[in-house]
């Protein structure tokens, strides 16, 4: 039986089988008939006095992944509702631009759903319209609790300062795909101490270095960008996940203070990408701290030149390696 019609069924809501008994629930083929089948209205009188608990069906709702069986709850009780839109708006991370409107729409006309949104991202795939932009600012402001935030725009042109301004959520993740950001952008990382994960375009500090305080994302435990991000983060944070993605004008000599930096604390390393990178003998030596080694985009025939590197890392898995001393 679909789980609207079992919740419905607990908390009231009459279904076909229910209008021609409208006081009892049919009884299972398997049930003595000497036991009574409460009625729907004793489970309503329930929850009307608190002796029904939320701990009840909150779990089987949250366990429900499609969307039209979400939306078919918030027509089975105003109960129901309010937990199948507590599911709804917790996470949005599709592309689709009238999508993206009509959620934003939505909870800017009701902050109790805005309150639900834990997850937001957008990388947009088409040009984003004047009404989009005005409607991410003002959605972005009134997600009080997000804790997780992905966006591009097309193209990747600056975006922070146009939606970012005057949010008070506290991320945990950011995920920033934008270029020729970084001057807001840190300003904006300022008020966010509670990131561990950040992502940012490859080509991010490369025209400028910028070094980011310690005092900024003092939690801050993986990071994921080009040569500029690794940079700016690497020297003053204790981050131990790192994936490098080479961009296309990224310099194809190591910095000596990202491989340091490298060295001392980065657990797990993700290197590679969509352009060329550096030779990997290059970095060798400043690995010693590794215990997983990802290589990205290294195709067999050139994995023999570096048969010397990878002796020390035993296989785990494609294009993963593992350091054999590591238990």
């Amino acid at each position: 039986m679909p789980a609207s019609r079992i919740l419905g069924r607990l908390l009231g809501r009459k279904t076909r089988n229910q209008e021609s008994s409208p006081t009892n629930i049919p009884a299972p083929a398997s049930t003595s008939p000497t036991v009574p089948i409460p009625s729907p209205t004793i489970f309503i009188a329930m929850q009307n006095s608190g002796i029904l608990p939320d701990a009840l069906y909150r779990p089987i709702i949250e366990y429900i992944s499609e969307e039209k069986a979400l939306y078919q709850l918030t027509l089975a009780s105003q109960i129901l509702r309010l937990e199948a839109q507590r599911v709804l708006y917790h996470t949005l991370v599709k592309d689709d631009l009238d999508t993206h409107k009509g959620f934003l729409k939505s909870i800017t006309r009701d902050p109790r759903l805005a309150s639900y949104v834990r997850e937001y991202s957008l990388m947009a795939t088409k040009t984003i319209d004047k009404e989009l932009w005005g409607l991410l600012a003002l959605g972005l402001q009134s997600m009080t609790h997000l804790s997780s935030l992905g966006f591009r725009d097309h193209g990747g042109g600056p975006s922070a300062s146009k939606i970012l301004p005057n949010c008070t959520f506290q991320l945990d993740s950011l995920n920033w795909e934008c270029n020729s950001d970084e001057d807001f952008l840190i300003k904006f990382l300022a008020t966010q101490p509670r990131i561990r994960k950040l992502s940012l375009a490859p080509s991010w500090g490369l025209d400028t270095f910028r070094e980011v305080p310690p005092t900024y994302l003092p939690d801050l435990e993986q990071c994921c960008g080009g040569h500029g991000v690794l940079r700016s983060f690497l020297p003053n944070h204790r981050i131990t996940r790192v994936r490098w993605i080479p961009d296309l004008e990224e310099p194809l000599r190591p910095d000596p203070i990202v491989l340091s930096h490298i060295n001392q604390s980065v657990k797990m390393l993700s290197f590679g990408g969509y352009f060329g990178r550096m030779e990997l003998p290059l970095i060798a030596t400043h690995l010693q701290s590794l215990e997983f080694l990802e290589l990205i985009g290294l195709h067999v025939s050139v994995r023999v030149c570096f048969e010397g590197v990878l002796d020390q890392y035993s296989y785990a898995g494609p294009d993963l390696y593992r350091r054999q001393t590591c238990s």
